[in-house]
């Protein structure tokens, strides 16, 4: 871990969010607190909001940094009677874990996909952005072509990146089972392995052992255990529990393609006045969260807190 990686470690973690938290419920003890593993409120803010009717001055936010953070803050909150009348909720990533405990599972939220950032790249979701980013709508044919190059370029994407998710899948096995397995993915560019995402292509150039140069840190894998873990694979929805960060990788570098493609002098599709969809990816998830899609399983939770009065 790097210096800097560090330094914003120290200003997260289920501690640092405790202090905060002790501050604020002093003097707002009947607002709404919320528990983040990470910048997730940049997905769920506005949706417990409109699911909850609070207003946003009556909310407050932790950024924990990470899942095992989020339970332990839960714990702590959990653990002292005092703060037994809190209104308080947790959301985490089912990442490539399995369900939380019982102790748990009605308590703290966690997305039945990967990650928020899975909601971003269903074909629901793209279809808003091609209506209301790019004013295409499924009256006109270029709607189809729009939809047909993003399915199919979606479904390559996944071809091509199953096996690193199934190898990342095999890593996080050992993890949890206290083999001491700790990757540094934050810093990874799919680009490395996965050098070209278009509207026409989707291409990679990677290997196990590749993989292997590229996480110096990772454990070894065998052939059976990953053989195992690709059957295992075959029967899920890649869309939604492959790794959520190279999702929207794939959708960011697809839109980049469509607007590539707008500049040339006869693009597949006929230009429209008036377009334009400033993103970056560093900021994609707020831009985008509009069309992201929302599941059942958050507004169930969030309607625990009227049906116990929680929320008064």
């Amino acid at each position: 871990m790097t210096r800097i990686d560090m330094l914003k470690e120290s200003r997260r973690g289920a501690t640092v969010a405790f202090m905060k938290f002790t501050l604020l419920k002093e003097r707002h003890s009947s607002d709404f607190f919320c528990c983040f593993e990470g910048d997730d409120v940049k997905y769920y803010g506005a949706r417990v909001e409109n699911i909850l009717k609070i207003d946003i001055d009556n909310m407050h936010f932790f950024n924990c940094g990470g899942k095992a953070e989020v339970i332990k803050f839960y714990d702590m909150i959990n653990k002292d009677d005092h703060y037994e009348n809190v209104k308080i909720s947790y959301f985490v990533d089912k990442d490539f874990d399995g369900d939380l405990s019982e102790k748990y599972s009605t308590h703290i939220y966690q997305t039945p996909v990967y990650s928020v950032e899975n909601y971003y790249t269903t074909i629901s979701a793209f279809k808003k952005i091609l209506k209301y980013e790019f004013n295409v709508t499924e009256a006109e044919h270029d709607f189809k072509i729009l939809l047909d190059l993003y399915t199919a370029r979606q479904i390559e994407f996944h071809t091509h990146t199953k096996l690193i998710n199934a190898w990342l899948w095999c890593q996080r096995d050992l993890y949890s089972s206290a083999e001491n397995s700790k990757l540094n993915l934050d810093q990874f560019n799919l680009k490395k392995i996965v050098p070209v995402i278009s509207l026409f292509e989707v291409t990679s150039n990677y290997t196990i052992t590749k993989l292997e140069q590229l996480f110096p840190e990772s454990k070894v894998i065998t052939k059976e255990a990953l053989d195992l873990k690709l059957e295992e694979i075959a029967n899920v929805n890649p869309q939604e529990r492959f790794r959520g960060k190279f999702e929207i990788d794939f959708l960011f570098e697809f839109i980049e393609s469509l607007k590539n493609e707008l500049t040339k002098k006869e693009p597949i599709i006929k230009k429209r006045p008036g377009v334009k969809i400033n993103q970056s990816k560093k900021n994609m998830i707020s831009e985008l969260s509009q069309y992201a899609y929302t599941h059942k399983s958050l507004a169930d939770y969030l309607q625990l807190f009227l049906v116990h009065n929680k929320l008064a």
